[in-house]
């Protein structure tokens, strides 16, 4: 498809995880403010997806995984179905809404383009536009409801700490799973908490007002409770935020460490500076995105092979006045 001609009302089926569903974010803004779409709606694959959504400028409405009954009403609606991310049940509901579906998923090879970056390409490309003069930036907009969130949270940090340092110790894998998924297996994209650790005590030796501020999920806490007791001053937060709550947290820290999930995504569309924990074989498809000179990305062959002092050298970096 290399039509000019600029659809009216346009459709498309969210990712069901929280940074695939990020990635999608640049690309919502493009087809509304630039198409200068009439209508963009999204069909949410998660719950999860829709609070990751929810007040993004460019979308009309969300469909939180709708019915049969709501996908009839919604039925004859569009004049096209951007498709963004790949799954067999986006094609199924563009089928029952017998919508042209324009898909840009394909071509896609994650060792050397980000995914949220190859979207944007796609669409310059199929619609005649400079995808250089694009705002490339991830979107969340939080609620007042979420900066009290945040705001409570961080009441529970003792006044004059400093720098607040954030730290993801989980994965999706181990969100998803818990304990018993992480007595099997060390996933390969994680970091493991022994050196988590061991960063933690170094950032104490170098920083020593230092507050540390654990993100993750309910699932995780387990890992949370390993690393406060080895690291005093820690505040763990596990299982206590909201994706928009997340957002707020962490763009009122000073830093944030993580390994490749979704909660980087959500700290890349903050301005806080981090540290990314990438393997080689993902770093252009899921490292932090879009490059900034206050995302420092870290990247080996395998996961244990980045050293604690690695990590304390880029933070060093990135907490110049500290």
């Amino acid at each position: 498809m290399t039509s000019t001609v600029r659809p009216l009302k346009i459709i498309t089926v969210s990712a069901a995880r929280l940074g695939d569903t990020l990635f999608c974010t640049p690309a919502y803004r493009w087809i509304k403010d630039i198409l200068q779409a009439e209508q963009l709606d999204v069909i949410s694959a998660s719950a999860l997806s829709t609070d990751t959504l929810v007040c993004h400028p460019s979308i009309d409405h969300i469909y939180t995984q709708p019915d049969a009954n709501t996908l009839q009403a919604m039925h004859g609606q569009y004049d096209l179905a951007i498709h963004l991310h790949h799954s067999d049940a986006a094609l199924d509901y563009y089928q029952q809404l017998d919508v042209p579906v324009l898909d840009l998923t394909r071509n896609y090879t994650k060792q050397r383009t980000h995914y949220a970056e190859h979207l944007l390409r796609q669409l310059a490309r199929v619609f005649g536009y400079d995808w250089n003069a694009v705002d490339n930036h991830y979107v969340i907009v939080p609620q007042d409801k979420h900066v009290e969130e945040a705001r409570a949270l961080l009441a529970h940090i003792p006044a004059g700490r400093t720098p607040l340092i954030g730290l993801h110790l989980g994965c999706h894998h181990v969100a998803k799973r818990g304990w018993r998924f992480w007595e099997k297996t060390q996933h390969k994209r994680m970091w493991p908490v022994e050196n988590f650790i061991a960063l933690g005590q170094l950032i104490a030796q170098r920083y020593p007002d230092h507050h540390f501020i654990l993100t993750g999920s309910d699932t995780e806490r387990f890992l949370g409770e390993q690393f406060a007791t080895a690291c005093p001053n820690t505040l763990n937060i596990m299982g206590n935020t909201s994706v928009g709550g997340l957002y707020a947290l962490l763009s009122k820290i000073n830093t944030y460490i993580c390994s490749d999930t979704g909660a980087l995504h959500v700290a890349c569309a903050t301005q806080t500076p981090l540290v990314a924990l990438n393997l080689d074989e993902y770093v252009a498809s899921n490292t932090a995105y879009p490059p900034a000179a206050h995302r420092h990305v870290i990247c080996r062959k395998k996961i244990t092979d980045i050293q604690p002092k690695d990590v304390l050298s880029d933070l060093e970096t990135l907490l110049p006045h500290f």
